[in-house]
């Protein structure tokens, strides 16, 4: 079902993305995808509670009696029961609800106003169509629902039900392609598909709220009080989840600071093309990181046996695969993207030679780069606040600087740059060092473990074949 998922993520971007650019406006197009980066905005209220719940889940359902605060807990003998702990996970809920509610309030007093100062540019340059704000108010609103639903996914993520997860999400995706194709073809423009993404995320909440429930139900797991809030699992959680949310935040600013710096030009066509152009290499690169995602409950689990071993082998294998899927579909891109638009008879532009070379590379290193801190962070111990902060500021500082003297090469390179500065390489060296795996150790499992683990799945799906034949 992962690569159902991802074949229905690429064909949004094959089917859709063409459908958007060729029947929109460079005015809408602009405003559309900037919405989508709006998005990404709104979620940083999150502040990567998320990710620490995702993991606490996982944790409990090993059976561990506590989470660890710390670095130093996580490598002391962590106390297991030796089956699921259903009472912490009764706890985790309650005190999520309490959570959620406070960075459902947080969203709307800071990030609804943020984004509106994003947008104010590229409105005044539609000329501030009153559509094209309520379709702001709805990817508002349909983010406050979105919140909710990252809890759900969490929980789903977390008690290791991936598998359904990404099935839901493959046949959403696959009503989602028809739904903007046909909202597109009745040519209600940016609204409709608003009004869709809300309705959207809408019944994703209620869909993944019933299964979790039912999850719970299943398993006889009690949640007494849903207004309980355990001040013990909060701390713990706290601990990670406030670095990671700056973490998170200064990411954002470093990887997305070039779209928000882009937006405030008064050249429609360079945002339109820049835009298209970032979102192409996402949908690249969250079919090529699937993978990995999808497996990272597993190596949580190893880590938290403290079966190196094991993880390492996951880790080589998950991230091989990962690597020549975002290096494919980027080079693919590189030499036949603007040939394929032309063929379409498609006006806007990927960005191109060396602008575009440098834009995928620091793509890759930031995506590499975010994996393995996704490793690391299983010890509960974020080092990552303060070099993530000040890359994020210096990406909007620099770009802002930067780009009315040298134009995108210049905000591209200075995106590489600040990548290089720190991030591309810190969470790297940190997760060796915790798995105790040699730099050169490491390139030699992913490229020749992977390599031969996925040589062997694919052979034992064509002997199958050929005896069939």
């Amino acid at each position: 079902m992962t690569w159902a998922n991802n074949m229905t993520v690429f064909a949004h971007g094959l089917i859709v993305t063409p459908l958007i650019v060729i029947m929109l406006t460079k005015d809408q197009i602009s405003v559309w995808f900037l919405l989508q980066t709006i998005v990404g905005l709104g979620l940083l209220a999150d502040a990567g509670f998320s990710f620490t719940l995702s993991r606490a889940v996982a944790f409990f359902c090993a059976g561990v009696e506590k989470l660890p605060s710390n670095r130093e807990e996580y490598s002391e003998k962590l106390e297991n029961l030796g089956e699921m702990n259903k009472e912490k996970l009764a706890t985790l809920l309650s005190t999520a609800y309490r959570v959620y509610l406070i960075i459902n309030i947080i969203f709307i007093l800071v990030f609804t106003p943020l984004g509106i100062a994003v947008m104010w540019n590229v409105m005044s340059l539609a000329g501030h169509d009153i559509s094209l704000w309520i379709a702001f108010g709805l990817t508002i609103m349909g983010t406050f629902v979105h919140l909710q639903t990252i809890k759900w996914s969490s929980y789903m993520t977390g008690t290791r039900r991936v598998a359904e997860l990404t099935r839901f999400r493959t046949v959403m995706g696959l009503i989602k392609i028809i739904g903007f194709t046909l909202v597109l073809f009745l040519k209600t423009g940016i609204l409709g598909l608003s009004v869709y993404v809300f309705l959207d995320t809408l019944f994703s909440n209620i869909y993944l709220r019933k299964k979790v429930k039912s999850w719970f139900k299943a398993h006889n797991i009690l949640v007494k009080n849903i207004l309980f809030f355990d001040k013990e699992i909060f701390k713990s959680l706290w601990t990670a989840t406030w670095r990671i949310g700056l973490t998170t935040w200064g990411h954002y600013f470093t990887t997305y600071g070039t779209s928000l710096i882009v937006a405030q030009v008064n050249n429609t066509a360079l945002i339109a093309n820049f835009l298209f152009t970032q979102k192409i290499l996402t949908f690249i690169q969250r079919i090529a990181e699937a993978p990995f995602s999808a497996n990272v409950p597993i190596i949580y689990t190893y880590m938290a046996r403290k079966n190196v071993s094991e993880a390492k082998s996951e880790i080589s294998k998950q991230l091989f695969l990962t690597i020549l899927l975002m290096l494919s579909g980027f080079l693919f891109i590189w030499f036949f993207g603007n040939a394929i638009l032309d063929l379409l008879n498609i006006d806007i532009r990927f960005v191109s030679g060396l602008i575009y070379f440098i834009f995928m590379l620091s793509v890759f290193l930031d995506s590499h780069a975010t994996m393995q801190g996704t490793v690391y962070i299983s010890t509960n111990h974020v080092p990552f606040l303060i070099p993530s902060l000040v890359s994020g500021a210096l990406m909007v500082i620099l770009g802002f600087l930067v780009l009315p003297y040298y134009g995108l090469l210049g905000l591209v390179t200075v995106k590489l740059l600040v990548g290089l500065g720190i991030n591309n390489w810190y969470s790297t060296y940190l997760s060796l060092r915790l798995l105790n795996w040699n730099f050169l150790d490491y390139l030699g499992d992913i490229l020749f473990s992977g390599f031969e683990y996925w040589r062997n799945k694919l052979m034992w799906r064509l002997i199958p074949l050929q005896r069939n034949k």
